[in-house]
This record gives structure tokens, sequence and C-alpha cells, in this order.
């Protein structure tokens, strides 16, 4: 049995008007935003887990991409042939790419009976050793997910569509009624490859497929409506999602207990930064603690009032910017 931390990214070659709630950009530079925080989360993964038995893969679409070289320099094993079957229309267009890599995992011989699997959004870092997470995950029979908030009425919204519409999707599909009373984020998904992952599989398959599938437009929506019948479980030290921008900004106290940080609004800044400084060295240069020291230099989580004042100098400075650039 061996233990993955992987990611996943679907690079578009042409720009047919995709968009994404965190960054924007064009394409070109959209697309190298996130091939620096595939390689920033694998390096970050890599130094917490030193003494650790880990494998490290990649999934994605496109043979040749920035930073390929040194993502292989790392150890990671980089699949390059996935497909993308269910595309949306601009926003969040690719995002169903989460369930093409899961299919992907339970058909490859690669990945064997009994492997633990964790899957990351690529803008996540490594803050812990992983190996904890690891011994929980391999007790476990259903998928491991990240719970990101309470459905407290059937009104309450989830990327556009109220919990009742998702409720009656499901009901569409499988004839019978669930209630759904959490919400499920994508940016964390561990499981061991198992029969439990094949009737997971069977669920998203007959939700991708079904007449309502094109109302359903992110991954968040679907492993939602999941949750509803089949219980995932929740690991309470495995993720935490930190929102830094100023206007949405929610650093807790205790976020040292983490295993992996989701850091969405530092695409662009922090992990912008921090890569800057990790594709200068070698993870073997690094001490876990040592990498602490780099990543509050750049993302200061440990020092609220200091990232608060960060991200509204980086506003102020975009804003300068972009009045310049209109004259």
């Amino acid at each position: 049995m061996s233990k993955y931390i992987t990611t996943y990214f679907y690079h578009d070659i042409d720009d047919i008007g995709a968009s994404y709630g965190n960054i924007f950009l064009p394409l070109k530079q959209r697309n190298l935003v996130y091939w620096q925080t595939v390689y920033t989360l694998f390096f970050t993964s890599i130094v917490k887990n030193r003494h650790e038995k880990i494998k490290y893969a990649l999934f994605t679409n496109v043979s040749s991409f920035p930073l390929r070289n040194e993502i292989e320099s790392l150890g990671v094993v980089i699949f390059d042939d996935l497909k993308l079957v269910h595309r949306n229309t601009k926003e969040w267009a690719t995002v169903k790419f989460f369930f093409d890599v899961v299919t992907y995992i339970e058909n490859s011989s690669y990945f064997k009976d009994d492997d633990s699997i964790v899957m990351l959004d690529t803008d996540c870092i490594g803050l812990n050793s992983s190996a904890k997470l690891f011994t929980h995950l391999e007790k476990m029979d259903q998928p491991a997910v990240y719970f990101t908030g309470y459905a407290l009425s059937a009104h309450h919204e989830l990327h556009g569509l109220s919990i009742r519409a998702l409720e009656k999707v499901f009901e569409h599909v499988f004839l019978r009624k669930i209630f759904i009373r959490n919400t499920i984020g994508g940016e964390f998904f561990a499981f061991n490859k198992n029969k439990n992952l094949k009737d997971f599989r069977r669920y998203y398959e007959n939700l991708l497929e079904a007449q309502t599938k094109d109302t359903i437009t992110t991954e968040e929506q679907i492993l939602s409506i999941i949750n509803g019948d089949m219980k995932f479980l929740y690991i309470d030290f495995s993720i935490y999602r930190i929102w830094t921008a100023y206007r949405n900004y929610d650093v807790c106290n205790d976020i040292n207990k983490f295993t992996f940080l989701h850091l969405p609004s530092e695409k662009t800044n922090g992990l912008a930064s921090l890569f800057k400084q990790l594709i200068k060295k070698q993870p073997l240069n690094f001490t876990s603690d040592a990498l602490d020291k780099v990543i509050y230099q750049h993302i200061p989580i440990n020092n609220p009032i200091k990232l608060y004042a960060m991200k509204i100098l980086n506003d102020i400075k975009i804003k300068i910017y972009d009045l310049f650039q209109k004259r």
C-alpha cells in the first residue's frame, strides 16, 4: 500500500471565455500562476514529509507546460493524458476535471487497491507532516472531505443554486429524497482505492450524465449532493481554507494545527512571492522550521495584523497600477 499527495490542473490551450473567481488575468498569465502554485504545493509538502514514505503525483491534460522539468525534479510523477469530459462555459469552466482525476485513479493499474490518496487544489501548501493524516485515512472506509459550512435553510445558496434545488437534482436522478445539511469544499478529497471509491464513482457518474447535469456547475455542488446520501468523513486537522483578501478575511488563531492550508486569495500575491523564493532552492536545503520562516515571511499567517495590512497595501498598489495603465 502506498500513500500519495496529489494535485491536478486542467491547462486551457485557447482562451474560450472561462473565468475564475479569484484570479483575473489573461489566459497565459493565469495558467502560469497555477503552475507556480503546483510547484509550491509539492515543494512544501516534500519538506514537511521528509521522513515519511509518501509519493507525489500530478494530473493534467497537456504534456508541455511551464515548470514541468522543475516539478519532475521534485520527484513528482506526472500523468498528462487526462481528458475533461464535462466542461462548463464561462465561470468555473474546468472544475469538473476533479471527477476525471478520480476516474483516472480508479481505472489506473499504477494506483493499487488500498492505496491512500490525498487530492488537493493547487493553491494549497503543506504546513505540517501528513503522517497523522494518512494514519487516520488508512482506517477509514468512506472518503474524507472538507466541510465548508452548514446549510441553515433550503434557501441557502451554493454557487448560485439553492440547497433545495440541489436536493431536487438528487431526487430526479436517484428517485429518493435527501436532506443536505453540510456544504463541501473541493480543495481536499482523501480516499483509499477500494469498494467505497467505486460507490462514490457511481454517484457522480449518474449526476454528470443526468438531464440536469448542466444546472450543476461545480464539483462542490456535486460533492455536497452526494454527501446528503453517502456521508463523507471529516478529519478536523486535515485542511483549512483561509480567506486573506482584506474584504474577506478570516485567519483563525489555531491555524498551526492543520496539515494543509488552502489560500485562494494568495495565488497572485503570497503564493507567487513564496514561489519565487522556493524555485531557487532544493527541498533538501530546508528543515521544516526553516521553511516556516520563509512561508511566514511571504504569507504572515502567524501574524494576522501584519497580513491584513499587507492585503490593504497590495490592493492600493493594484489600483495605482490600473490607474496608470488606463492613462
